[in-house]
């Protein structure tokens, strides 16, 4: 299985990852950063089963909206090859409530990202969980994360 994670910067994915990584101890973790070549190690990671990936296309898309000039990248066709022939992929969203993200990103003191820019980035994922409904919602304010392992993961399998 795959398990793609995404979200924006503080809204739990590093949390819900590393326990995903503990109870999944077989399957290799791979964080895609934010950058411009992102085509070639996206590609390549959707190649792999067993692994838990963190940040895919969505963050081409989002990311490279608000900070670039767009995705580098045809993100339909990226879309589309992250759930082509493959039913055992797990689309993961984190998203918590706005008011936490925006809370936590200012504690980090963050000064590559602005509050402006954070607020967007969380309103481009509000966007995309409406545009594509096959992302499973988590919410580290509501949602415990075992039990949220258990139901979206072990019981999917």
């Amino acid at each position: 299985m795959k398990i793609i994670l995404e979200g924006p910067d503080c809204a739990g994915k590093t949390r819900l990852a590393e326990a995903l990584k503990e109870k999944l101890t077989d399957y290799l973790y791979i964080h895609h950063g934010l950058y411009k070549h992102a085509y070639g190690p996206h590609k390549e990671s959707l190649k792999l089963t067993n692994v838990i990936i963190d940040r895919h296309w969505p963050t081409e898309l989002i990311y490279g909206t608000v900070f670039r000039s767009g995705p580098v990248y045809n993100i339909n066709q990226m879309e589309e090859d992250a759930r082509r022939n493959d039913v055992n992929t797990k689309f993961i969203l984190c998203l918590p409530p706005k008011a936490k993200v925006l809370a936590r990103f200012e504690e980090r003191n963050n000064p590559n990202i602005t509050f402006e820019q954070m607020g967007k980035v969380y309103d481009g994922y509000i966007l995309l969980k409406n545009m594509f409904p096959y992302f499973k919602i988590f919410n580290y304010a509501e949602n415990n994360t075992d039990e949220f392992i258990k139901k979206e993961i072990y019981e999917q399998k």
